[in-house]
């Protein structure tokens, strides 16, 4: 991981085949969500919220989108499903948060606004620990988070200044008046905190969600122009252009060519070279009408089994962030059998897909698919525990 990126996070239109699919899903397909039977929520933990102010402060969040409390702003967002799947203070302008997305900021909103419902200052400070999240206030630690929690909200709604910044482990967000620091807050880059859910909770929604993208490319990243300052001639006019690399050199986003007799590249795809065929299929979002077979290794030694064309399941995957990294293990005329790792640096987390298939797939897509096994949501620091078995590939 030689390098950050910013990733956004965005969703696309739903036509009706896929919200269809996805209705008959949750009809015919319960997977226990801890997200509560009646999906008027995304989670747990926005349903336990959406109680606590219909209790204390009688806002019913399935039927507004804004609300006060103690003259703060309320923000509730629903997805296309009508399913209610963020609640918080209102404390980042739409502009910014469209023009740069990031996960920060709906995290920020819901926790601060959890803190906020705690009310007591013990609990309230014993979150923080377990969360291993730390707030400062005017640049100071305070035991009276509550107190300080409420008079700064106010300061935050005339003219400050906001920073954002990022690590290989953390973020942290600033707010500033005039130079001197109004609220502070670092908190780890662990999807599960900046979901609110928990790892099983959050498997629950990887099918469902995947039902709903689209296997549509919008845009082909093969069609780059290319030339021979960048590529590597490995021989045998084959020409690589070399990506990023994960933990070992041989588990890359590589690219592979040939070139034509006009000098130009073009993409490597057929039987003859089917390891650098299988790389650029796996890393471009280029449709080859490829269908996966997938086997989803769930929390509590579940399972869940589905097809999907391959494009829509790695698109899904872009489109939540995912850098794809390919690691070849075994290629010869029968078999390709290897491994995705696919990074989202944003949320602290990697989908490890093992991946089988024959050589003739490349030729006859409609015969012959490709077999998956995902291990969904492995938190970026346990990833160290695959390193051994990275060295395999090639």
């Amino acid at each position: 991981m030689q390098h950050e990126k910013q990733h956004l996070y965005s969703k696309i239109g739903y036509p009706v085949r896929t919200v269809i699919l996805y209705l008959l899903f949750i009809i015919c397909f319960s997977t226990g969500a801890e997200a509560g039977t009646n999906r008027k929520y995304y989670s747990a933990k926005l349903e336990d919220i959406g109680m606590q102010l219909y209790d204390h402060y009688k806002i019913d969040c399935l039927t507004v989108q804004t609300s006060i409390i103690d003259g703060y702003t309320i923000t509730i967002s629903h997805n296309a499903f009508q399913e209610i799947c963020h609640i918080g203070f209102k404390l980042f302008p739409s502009v910014l948060t469209k023009q740069n997305p990031s996960p920060v900021y709906q995290f920020v909103e819901r926790y601060l606004l959890e803190l906020f419902l705690l009310r007591d200052d013990n609990a309230i400070n014993r979150q923080l620990y377990e969360d291993k999240v730390s707030v400062r206030f005017r640049g100071e630690r305070r035991k009276d988070v509550h107190t300080a929690l409420l008079k700064v909200l106010s300061e935050l709604k005339t003219n400050v200044s906001l920073s954002i910044t990022t690590d290989n482990s953390h973020y942290s967000v600033l707010w500033t008046e005039k130079d001197h620091p109004l609220l502070y807050l670092r908190f780890p880059i662990q999807y599960e905190l900046l979901w609110g859910m928990n790892k099983k909770e959050i498997e629950s929604h990887f099918y469902p969600d995947l039902l709903i993208s689209s296997s549509v490319v919008t845009g082909q990243e093969d069609s780059l122009s290319v030339s021979s300052e960048n590529m590597q001639n490995i021989g045998n006019n084959r020409f690589v252009w070399n990506g990023e690399w994960y933990a070992v050199r041989s588990v890359n986003t590589n690219r592979y060519y040939e070139q034509l007799p006009d000098g130009s590249y073009s993409l490597i795809y057929s039987l003859n070279r089917p390891e650098e065929s299988v790389r650029n299929l796996l890393v471009l979002p280029y449709d080859r009408s490829v269908t996966a077979i997938v086997n989803q290794k769930l929390y509590g030694g579940k399972n869940l089994s589905f097809e999907i064309p391959l494009i829509q399941l790695l698109n899904f995957c872009r489109q939540e962030g995912c850098e794809i990294f390919v690691g070849i293990e075994e290629c010869d005329s029968k078999k390709i059998r290897g491994m995705m790792i696919l990074l989202n640096r944003s949320f602290g987390y990697n989908h490890v897909m093992h991946f089988n298939a024959g050589p003739r797939m490349l030729e006859h897509p409609e015969k012959y698919k490709i077999e998956i096994q995902l291990y969904a949501y492995v938190p970026t620091h346990n990833i160290h525990s695959l390193f051994s078995e990275i060295n395999n590939y090639k």
